[in-house]
């Protein structure tokens, strides 16, 4: 897979993510993992996924992933102050 097919993929999960369609988004984001296990915004997004689709299960897992994404790529730790500020 070329940089251009990663960057469509992520594009189609942004765009059901803004949509709210969260499931679909994910698929999208995972499909990016597939290709590159080092996308630790990809996998940021998942987790902030899970985070709006509620639900206890759901909210745990996603901060669960969101932490692990931090761990791997540091700098998204000002994306997850800037979400929690404008409720992203």
């Amino acid at each position: 897979m070329y940089y251009n097919d990663i960057n469509l993929l992520n594009i189609l999960a942004e765009g059901y993510y803004y949509k709210g369609k969260y499931t679909e988004a994910i698929e999208y984001w995972d499909r990016v993992l597939e290709y590159d296990r080092e996308a630790a915004e990809a996998l940021y997004m998942i987790g902030m996924s899970y985070q709006k689709m509620g639900g206890k299960e759901n909210s745990g897992k996603g901060i669960a992933l969101c932490d692990k994404a931090i761990e791997m790529d540091p700098s998204l730790r000002n994306l997850k102050q800037k979400k929690s500020i404008v409720g992203l």
